[in-house]
């Protein structure tokens, strides 16, 4: 029989008995995990919620647990679940057209899902498996050489904070400000978010990644990108969750809109 999904913050670590097993329901990801003997075993499944079986009976026919077995000799039964950012960019569009005149700036929020990072301490903490917290489609950015497989956001880039759609989903909030340093107006569509620079902080009621500063500059159709190293200062933060998958250099450019100009004026 499987666990009941936990209720606490999925991040704390837990410690697991010789026989004990666990289990978390987070957004469209099943996680279970057991410890017995000298082996640890993992089982996810993922999938939206409009394809989760409504009973127990079919849970067991739509749900099967096929377990994957990691061996460790070693006494240890600690286990962590780390929120990280999706493993690819993300593509986001704002909630309405929106249009940055020249030499000025607005801040807007993102909801990006979590992925999850399942890691045990054999005695040191050694990364098991990544499970992505929501199906994403995906979409292609840029142009077809120098483009980017991308994930491509439901959630839309607002200019205040707001609960994910679903408010029993774990997100993300990205703090993003886009000053447009061009003659031109900027129109905001299509954002490529670079996920692998941002690091995971836990607030007091969410979860934020550092701030985003975006630099537009059209005669280059790139943006210069800085990834703040601290906690963004929008809500009280308790604690630093996850490092980035890739340190960002300061300064760095990129291509971060699908941007064409009017040659009507």
């Amino acid at each position: 029989m499987s666990p009941s999904p936990r209720k606490d913050p999925f991040w704390q670590p837990i410690s697991l008995r010789e026989t004990g097993e666990a289990g978390w329901d987070i957004n469209d990801a099943r996680i279970r995990a057991r410890k017995e003997g000298d082996e640890w075993l993992i089982a996810h499944r993922v999938a939206p919620d409009k394809q989760r079986p409504q009973d127990e009976a079919a849970e067991s026919d739509s749900w099967p647990e096929e377990w994957t077995r990691y061996i460790a000799n070693t006494s240890s039964h600690k286990l962590v679940l780390t929120p990280l950012p999706p493993d690819r960019p993300a593509v986001v569009n704002p909630e309405s057209g929106v249009q940055v005149l020249p030499g000025n700036e607005g801040t807007f929020f993102i909801n990006i899902p979590v992925w999850i990072e399942i890691a045990v301490f054999v005695p040191e903490r050694v990364k098991l498996i990544e499970v992505p917290g929501s199906v994403l489609p995906t979409t292609w950015f840029g142009g077809p050489v120098e483009g980017l497989l991308s994930y491509a956001l439901e959630t839309r880039a607002g200019r205040k904070v707001v609960p994910p759609r679903n408010p029993d989903d774990t997100t993300i909030v990205v703090p993003l400000r886009i000053k447009n340093l061009s003659r031109e107006i900027l129109d905001l569509k299509d954002l490529c978010l670079h996920c692998e620079h941002l690091s995971v902080y836990q607030g007091k009621t969410r979860l934020w990644s550092n701030e985003v500063y975006v630099e537009f500059q059209a005669d280059l159709l790139s943006s210069k990108i800085t990834y703040q190293e601290k906690p963004p200062a929008f809500e009280q933060l308790r604690e630093y969750v996850a490092a980035p998958r890739v340190r960002a250099r300061q300064d760095i450019l990129f291509r971060s809109f699908s941007f064409f100009r009017n040659f009507s004026a």
